[in-house]
């Protein structure tokens, strides 16, 4: 709590007191001596109320701030966890899709021999065209699987420089595309515009 937001609301609280202690001071000529104390009786019990009522304020006050700043910590935690465990599985994913790239190669190498073997055949004529159409085919999907291997770990590798902070949605897309004009530079006014005109 600041001073700022306490000491209002202390005279708030307080404006009942002195109101009644200006009309006491005010409106009563001459106060005999039991009119004084049951005055000074009643002021005393005014501030005594009050006290406990600002008491009661700070002390609800100081309970919900504790359970704000509990409430916080426990989302911080929460978050550097989560972040964590994000860049983790990224890691992971990254790998097992390094992996599918080697797998996938030897499966492209596998098939270019596969492919020469039945042209080979073809050749001699153990085997038909269609034995070498389907080995052209087999080629084909496995160089298409090698590709697709290699767009994941590159989609992998982005996530996991998204996730480590290394990168973000502007700076991962600068050369692909242009950028709004209030990011990193704005291009109608850029000195190559103003030298051409």
């Amino acid at each position: 709590l600041s001073c700022s937001t306490v000491y209002p609301k202390i005279i708030r609280s307080l404006k009942p007191i002195l109101s009644l202690i200006k009309f006491c001071i005010f409106s009563v000529k001459s106060p005999s001596t039991s009119e004084k104390k049951g005055l000074a009786a009643s002021i005393l019990l005014s501030i005594s109320e009050t006290a406990f009522s600002l008491k009661l304020k700070v002390a609800m006050g100081i309970i919900i701030i504790d359970a704000k700043i509990k409430s916080a910590k426990y989302e911080l935690e929460t978050l550097k966890r989560n972040i964590k465990e994000s860049i983790v599985s990224s890691y992971y994913t990254s790998q097992a899709n390094l992996d599918k790239i080697k797998y996938a190669k030897i499966a492209v190498k596998a098939a270019d021999e596969g492919l020469k073997n039945a042209l080979a055949r073809y050749t001699i004529g153990e085997a038909t065209f269609l034995d070498v159409l389907n080995s052209q085919k087999i080629k084909t999907q496995a160089r298409s699987d090698l590709i697709l291997a290699i767009i994941d770990y590159n989609k992998a590798q982005a996530q996991l420089l998204f996730d480590t902070g290394l990168i973000n949605e502007y700076s991962a897309l600068v050369n692909y595309i242009i950028p709004p004009k209030d990011c990193y530079f704005n291009i109608e006014n850029s000195e190559f515009n103003q030298n051409q005109s």
